[in-house]
């Protein structure tokens, strides 16, 4: 015998904070995300900075780069990182 599935809104959809789902939601919410946003703006200590928020900063041209020529895709060596421009 099949069983017919139906769909529901989203909006009726639950799930619970200490279901299998629910335990992996606040784990993501309260420590994944917040760890990669840090990564992301190179404020974890001893890791190697990634300059990826400045690198987006550079390309639209909120922030300038003075080693840098603004030819575009073309990647240059600025110091000691490479920055796409």
């Amino acid at each position: 015998m099949r069983t017919r599935m139906m769909q529901i809104p989203i909006k009726q959809v639950l799930i619970e904070e200490d279901s299998f789902w629910g335990r992996r939601q606040t784990l993501v919410r309260e420590t994944v995300i917040p760890f990669q946003w840090q990564a992301l703006n190179d404020e974890i200590p001893g890791a190697e900075p990634s300059r990826t928020v400045e690198n987006f900063r550079i390309a639209a041209g909120s922030r300038g780069s003075r080693a840098c020529s603004r030819a575009a895709y073309r990647r240059r060596a600025c110091g000691s990182r490479l920055v796409l421009v």
